[in-house]
């Protein structure tokens, strides 16, 4: 298994590819979330996720009562943990999936937080002005800073949980650059955005066929 970990600002995030899929370990309680999903494209991130929950809970011992834990979602749609008696788990987490893999960040202390997940794609680039404003422009001088800004404004928009926000002009990139020699080294793009009247910061992770980005209120 070759689930990657990293911890940012007191979240822990896990990071895997659908080879990573361990069914053999995914609980009753997820088993019976799994096949309730028409879809086998949901089905498959859904097993991915569990890997991830369950990996997080065998890895890291204040998660340990994640463990078979399964996944209920708010009105709002925001995902949220379960035991397998329905009791809520007071471990906030966010998820993100994409064609390669899939991510998870979980945290006791933050709640206000997001995590995004994208693969380079040509479509970006015609729909760029669907999500980039003006005064963002200038940081957008190619396609990893043009990726980065997508998986920046859908990790914000989790965080801020704040529905209809629209992604172009509710969500502000206002600072983007390297941070080169930080301890968060593996989430070397730092950001600083604004969206619904709060400061969030941004870490992500440019590789050579996608980005994660982490934000969280500050």
């Amino acid at each position: 298994m070759s689930i990657m970990s990293q911890t940012i600002d007191d979240i822990a995030i896990f990071i895997a590819a659908y080879d990573d899929i361990g069914r053999s370990a995914l609980s009753p309680s997820q088993l019976a979330d799994i096949s309730g999903m028409a879809s086998e494209k949901r089905r498959h991130e859904r097993e991915l996720t569990y890997t991830l929950i369950n990996h997080a809970a065998e890895a890291c011992g204040r998660y340990a009562m994640l463990a078979g834990a399964a996944l209920g979602h708010l009105e709002s749609g925001a995902p949220f943990l379960k035991t397998g008696l329905q009791e809520p788990i007071e471990i906030a987490i966010s998820i993100s999936h994409c064609r390669t893999g899939a991510c998870i960040a979980l945290s006791e202390h933050h709640r206000h937080f997001g995590i995004d997940i994208e693969d380079t794609s040509d479509k970006l680039e015609r729909v760029a002005s669907k999500f980039i404003n003006d005064n963002e422009t200038r940081f957008m001088t190619g396609r990893d800073m043009l990726l980065c800004a997508w998986t920046i404004k859908e990790a914000v928009y989790k965080a801020a949980a704040t529905a209809g926000l629209p992604l172009r002009d509710g969500i502000g990139i206002k600072a983007i650059g390297q941070r080169a020699g930080d301890p968060v080294s593996h989430f070397p793009v730092e950001s600083t955005i604004t969206a619904a009247g709060k400061s969030y910061r941004g870490y992500s992770r440019i590789d050579s066929s996608r980005c994660i980005t982490l934000c969280r209120r500050i």
